[in-house]
């Protein structure tokens, strides 16, 4: 929980550090957004790891369960991803390019969704027939 509000903390420093950036020179602060956010990220890779760990290990209760952790897995990464993204796109002062990036995660998490939404389909057409 300490390294959490560690995090926190340098964060707040580095968008302070960017924003005085950004008054003198607006294309270094961009890139020392974008790059504090990749080391923000990459930071988070072990409480990610963790994570993972405690899906599967619930996962384990329920063999049956595992294609679904997979696809819950699946849904999460492509979610952090594209909002790390569409939010490196905002520092550059590109917001069109964000809300594309934020369009195509959408439409990726409907198609990988999809076998999910037709068993579900599925099993309440069982149910109602």
């Amino acid at each position: 929980m300490a390294d959490f509000w560690k995090l926190l903390g340098a964060a707040v420093a580095c968008a302070v550090m960017a924003l005085t950036l950004r008054t003198a020179h607006r294309p270094m602060a961009t890139a020392f957004s974008l790059a504090a956010g990749a080391v923000l990220l990459l930071s988070l890779a072990e409480p990610l790891r963790q994570a993972v760990e405690l899906l599967r290990g619930i996962a384990d209760y329920a063999p049956e369960g595992r294609e679904q952790l997979t696809l819950m897995l699946k849904l999460l990464g492509v979610s952090f991803a594209a909002e790390f993204a569409a939010q490196a796109c905002r520092d550059a002062g590109e917001d069109g390019i964000a809300l594309r990036v934020e369009l195509s995660a959408k439409v990726m998490l409907v198609i990988l969704s999809a076998p999910l939404l037709r068993q579900l389909a599925s099993m309440i057409l069982e149910l109602t027939a």
